[in-house]
Formats: structure tokens, C-alpha cells, sequence
């Protein structure tokens, strides 16, 4: 079985058709369409897919290993209690699994219509993260932002409020399709995604499609819009 059947046994499992999978990882359905009918080894958003579809991440690549789809039946929300939540703050000492990185708390990405003209500046200020979710997604602590992001133009991936961290050494390289990136765009803060078109052009895009595209020259792209990072881990909170 390749990985694309996988990716769609576990999809099926999660009963979720392929729009619902796609949109939940910021990528389109034609892709994910591609990826379950090709017999590939490999796939970039692999690990978006394992963490959405709570699988193993080794037997989605390679069919080793337990799935993790062992315990699906027809109440797939259970709630199964594992441990208990800890409190901590800047006194208490961090864990094994735990690095120091930069966070601008006061630093606001807009998910939205809106521009906040809020100086971006390491104020020097630390929060703690954990060192398995940047191995994971192959980041460095020493390139990594913890900020918030406000709005709902990426509706339901980030929502209002959500904390979100970025990568600053992605800052440079070429841009990736489908990725989520913190730009400063106008004096403002936003998170976005890009687009390659085929006139030579870039698509400029949030996930939520209520919110409209906006297509610019690659020059225009570059005069208006600086890459900060790739956002690569975001957490949302749901208010009451």
C-alpha cells in the first residue's frame, strides 16, 4: 500500500471527505486528490496529515508500525483523560523537553481586513516551547517568534487569538506554495499564503475564502510585502 492509500484509509476512517482534509491543512482538494491516487513515498505535508488524522507518522510514510487508527469506531470524540495539566510560570524551571524562544506578546499578526501599526521588535522577552515540536518541523530555537494573530481570514486553521510561531530563517528562502507566511505588508502585520501563477504573477491568499485573493508582479510583491517567516505551529484557544 502506498502512502496516498494510506493518507485515504485514514481520511475515511476520520470520515472526512477530501475538501475537509485539504482546507484543515492549507492545501487545495486537486492536491490531496493527486497525492491518494500517486504511488509516492513521500509528501511534504506528511506531517500536517499525521498530526491532523492522529496517526503514526512512520506508518503513513511507510507502513510501519501501529496506524493509530486502531481505536477508531463509531464515537470517534471520545474524550480519554491522559495526565493532568500543570501551571507554570517564568519561575518555574523548564523541563527536559523544553527551550527558551523569543516572544513579541505584544506583536499582533491581523487575520483580517485590518492592519496593526505595532512596532516588530525583539523586546527580548523569552516563553517557553517544546523541543519535540520544533524537531519535528525541523526549526532551530534560535530562529523561532512566538506571537498572536487576530481576525478570522484563516478561519478555522488559526482563529481569533491564536498563538502562533514562525520560523525566521525561512525568511530568505524561495517561497513555498500553500505555506503560511508572517509578512509585514504597509507598516502592518499579517499571515498569509502564496501562490506561483503561471503569467509570472503571485496570488496572495488567507484560508478563509470569504476573504478575497489578491494577485500581484512578482516587483509589486517585493516593493510592498517583507517576509518575516514560515508560520510553522499555531495554537488555537475557544473562548466561551
Amino acid at each position: 500500500m502506498a502512502l496516498g492509500a494510506r493518507v485515504r484509509q485514514a481520511r475515511e476512517a476520520r470520515g472526512l471527505n477530501q475538501t475537509e482534509l485539504a482546507e484543515a491543512i492549507g492545501w487545495t482538494p486537486q492536491a490531496l486528490s493527486t497525492l491518494e491516487r500517486r504511488d509516492s513515498k513521500k509528501s511534504e505535508r506528511a506531517g500536517d496529515l499525521a498530526d491532523f488524522l492522529r496517526v503514526n507518522l512512520n506508518w503513513l510514510l511507510n507502513g510501519s508500525g501501529k496506524s493509530g487508527l486502531e481505536s477508531v469506531d463509531e464515537d470517534d470524540n471520545e474524550m480519554v483523560i491522559t495526565g493532568t495539566l500543570d501551571a507554570w510560570d517564568e519561575h518555574t524551571p523548564l523541563l527536559d523537553d523544553e527551550v527558551l524562544v523569543s516572544l513579541f506578546d505584544e506583536v499582533q499578526f491581523a487575520c483580517g481586513d485590518e492592519l496593526y501599526n505595532i512596532e516588530y521588535q525583539d523586546t527580548g522577552k523569552k516563553t517557553r516551547f517544546s523541543k519535540a515540536k520544533l524537531d519535528k518541523a525541523g526549526v532551530k530555537a534560535k530562529n523561532v517568534v512566538v506571537a498572536k494573530a487576530y481576525g478570522n481570514s484563516n478561519y478555522p486553521l488559526i482563529t481569533d487569538g491564536a498563538t502562533i510561531a514562525y520560523d525566521t530563517s525561512k525568511a530568505t528562502e524561495r517561497l513555498k506554495e500553500d505555506k503560511f507566511y508572517a509578512m509585514e505588508v504597509g507598516g502592518g502585520l499579517k499571515i498569509k499564503t502564496v501562490r506561483f501563477l503561471h503569467d509570472n504573477n503571485i496570488e496572495i491568499c488567507t484560508h478563509n475564502r470569504d476573504y478575497p485573493c489578491i494577485t500581484l508582479t512578482k516587483k509589486e510583491f517585493a516593493d510592498t510585502h517583507r517576509i518575516l517567516g514560515w508560520v510553522f505551529w499555531w495554537e488555537n484557544l475557544e473562548k466561551w
